[in-house]
Protein backbone atom coordinates (compact mmCIF):
# COMPACT_ATOMS: atom_id res chain seq x y z
CA UNK A 1 0.00 0.00 0.00
CA UNK A 2 1.80 3.29 -0.85
CA UNK A 3 0.74 6.50 1.01
CA UNK A 4 1.54 10.24 0.18
CA UNK A 5 1.48 13.34 2.07
CA UNK A 6 0.64 16.43 0.51
CA UNK A 7 1.28 19.87 2.33
CA UNK A 8 -0.98 22.31 0.98
CA UNK A 9 0.27 26.04 0.59
CA UNK A 10 -1.07 28.57 3.26
CA UNK A 11 -2.61 25.45 5.14
CA UNK A 12 0.23 24.27 7.45
CA UNK A 13 -1.66 22.39 9.52
CA UNK A 14 -3.46 20.85 6.80
CA UNK A 15 -2.27 17.32 5.47
CA UNK A 16 -3.82 15.43 2.27
CA UNK A 17 -3.17 11.63 2.93
CA UNK A 18 -4.20 10.19 -0.22
CA UNK A 19 -4.12 5.92 -0.92
CA UNK A 20 -5.33 4.02 -3.68
CA UNK A 21 -8.52 4.10 -2.19
CA UNK A 22 -9.52 7.25 0.13
CA UNK A 23 -8.26 10.01 0.45
CA UNK A 24 -7.77 11.50 4.18
CA UNK A 25 -7.23 15.49 5.13
CA UNK A 26 -5.56 15.66 8.60
CA UNK A 27 -5.67 18.58 10.57
CA UNK A 28 -4.03 19.46 13.68
CA UNK A 29 -6.60 19.36 17.11
CA UNK A 30 -7.15 22.46 18.32
CA UNK A 31 -7.88 23.87 21.96
CA UNK A 32 -11.86 22.73 21.33
CA UNK A 33 -10.63 18.91 20.31
CA UNK A 34 -8.15 18.60 23.45
CA UNK A 35 -11.00 19.79 25.55
CA UNK A 36 -13.58 17.71 24.09
CA UNK A 37 -11.00 14.70 24.39
CA UNK A 38 -10.05 15.16 27.75
CA UNK A 39 -13.88 14.94 29.21
CA UNK A 40 -14.25 12.03 26.59
CA UNK A 41 -12.19 10.54 29.02
CA UNK A 42 -13.48 11.92 32.45
CA UNK A 43 -10.23 13.97 32.67
CA UNK A 44 -12.36 16.94 34.14
CA UNK A 45 -9.73 18.34 36.37
CA UNK A 46 -7.00 18.66 33.48
CA UNK A 47 -10.47 20.34 31.38
CA UNK A 48 -11.14 22.75 34.38
CA UNK A 49 -7.12 23.49 34.37
CA UNK A 50 -7.39 23.69 30.64
CA UNK A 51 -9.86 25.92 30.13
CA UNK A 52 -9.83 28.40 33.40
CA UNK A 53 -8.10 31.13 31.18
CA UNK A 54 -9.22 30.47 27.98
CA UNK A 55 -12.52 31.55 25.65
CA UNK A 56 -13.51 28.35 24.05
CA UNK A 57 -16.78 28.12 21.30
CA UNK A 58 -17.85 24.98 22.46
CA UNK A 59 -16.91 24.43 26.37
CA UNK A 60 -17.37 26.92 29.38
CA UNK A 61 -15.39 26.96 32.54
CA UNK A 62 -19.06 26.91 34.33
CA UNK A 63 -20.40 24.05 32.28
CA UNK A 64 -17.32 21.66 32.76
CA UNK A 65 -17.49 22.19 36.39
CA UNK A 66 -21.05 21.07 36.38
CA UNK A 67 -20.46 17.93 34.49
CA UNK A 68 -17.45 17.68 37.24
CA UNK A 69 -19.91 17.70 39.75
CA UNK A 70 -22.48 15.41 38.28
CA UNK A 71 -20.06 12.94 37.92
CA UNK A 72 -18.20 13.42 41.16
CA UNK A 73 -21.65 12.31 42.35
CA UNK A 74 -22.59 9.41 40.35
CA UNK A 75 -19.15 8.09 41.26
CA UNK A 76 -20.25 8.54 44.90
CA UNK A 77 -17.53 11.02 45.82
CA UNK A 78 -20.03 13.47 47.62
CA UNK A 79 -17.37 15.08 49.98
CA UNK A 80 -15.49 16.37 46.64
CA UNK A 81 -18.44 17.19 45.30
CA UNK A 82 -19.75 19.21 48.04
CA UNK A 83 -16.42 21.07 48.23
CA UNK A 84 -16.67 21.90 44.61
CA UNK A 85 -20.46 23.51 44.63
CA UNK A 86 -19.50 26.78 45.25
CA UNK A 87 -17.21 27.41 42.79
CA UNK A 88 -19.28 25.75 39.97
CA UNK A 89 -22.83 25.96 41.11
CA UNK A 90 -23.23 29.94 41.65
CA UNK A 91 -26.95 30.44 40.90
CA UNK A 92 -29.15 28.90 43.53
CA UNK A 93 -31.81 27.69 41.01
CA UNK A 94 -28.70 25.44 39.93
CA UNK A 95 -27.80 24.70 43.49
CA UNK A 96 -31.72 23.15 43.87
CA UNK A 97 -32.03 20.93 41.01
CA UNK A 98 -28.26 19.25 41.74
CA UNK A 99 -29.86 18.80 45.56
CA UNK A 100 -33.00 17.40 43.58
CA UNK A 101 -31.84 15.36 40.64
CA UNK A 102 -29.43 13.47 43.84
CA UNK A 103 -32.52 12.83 45.68
CA UNK A 104 -34.39 11.62 42.41
CA UNK A 105 -32.25 9.43 41.76
CA UNK A 106 -32.01 6.74 43.92
CA UNK A 107 -36.35 6.57 43.84
CA UNK A 108 -35.40 5.93 39.69
CA UNK A 109 -32.54 3.52 40.05
CA UNK A 110 -33.46 1.50 43.68
CA UNK A 111 -30.04 2.70 44.74
CA UNK A 112 -29.92 3.64 48.23
CA UNK A 113 -27.58 6.68 48.70
CA UNK A 114 -25.05 7.23 51.69
CA UNK A 115 -25.92 9.10 54.17
CA UNK A 116 -24.01 12.79 53.55
CA UNK A 117 -23.34 12.98 57.37
CA UNK A 118 -22.28 10.63 60.39
CA UNK A 119 -24.52 10.48 63.57
CA UNK A 120 -22.68 10.74 66.64
CA UNK A 121 -22.70 7.68 68.15
CA UNK A 122 -23.51 7.93 72.15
Amino acid sequence: MVFSVVNCEGHDLTAFIASPKDIIVATEPNDEDHVTWLLDNEQYFEALDFTKNRKLANHSYAAIGREYIRFLIETDDLELAAQKCPAFLRFVKLIIFSIKKYFLVPRMTGKKRPLLFRPKIL
